[in-house]
């Protein structure tokens, strides 16, 4: 509010994460959850916001979104990424950003790159 000396942030976990948005999974990482959806991935919503809402929400989302894709196939075209133990742990379900989970990734270049 104006004259209050407050600033106020939302906790875009707790909407990312609610059930009512995305159903009983919600908490749980889905890699194919919008496949077969009319959302892109620097969609905005009152459920999902990423990258902002309305107004404010930013206006390089779509050039985030696709240097993202770019580096990720470049990436996965030349080596085979998994997990030490085949498992990792989250260690603060509400900080998901700024805290990495424990467990170790591993990387193995691949003899021949796909690209």
């Amino acid at each position: 509010p104006t004259g209050t000396g407050s600033f106020v942030i939302p906790f875009a976990t707790l909407s990312h994460e609610n059930s009512k948005n995305w159903g009983e999974d919600a908490k749980i990482f889905v890699g194919d959850r919008w496949v077969g959806t009319d959302k892109t991935a620097a969609s905005v919503s009152a459920g999902y916001w990423p990258f902002g809402l309305g107004r404010y929400a930013c206006p390089g989302r779509f050039l985030a979104v696709a240097e993202i894709k770019l580096v990720v196939l470049n990436i996965i075209s030349r080596v085979d990424i998994f997990l030490q133990g085949g498992k990792y742990e989250v260690v603060d379900p509400l900080n998901t950003v700024a805290v990495p989970p424990k467990g170790q990734l591993l990387i193995k270049p691949l003899e021949k790159p796909l690209l």
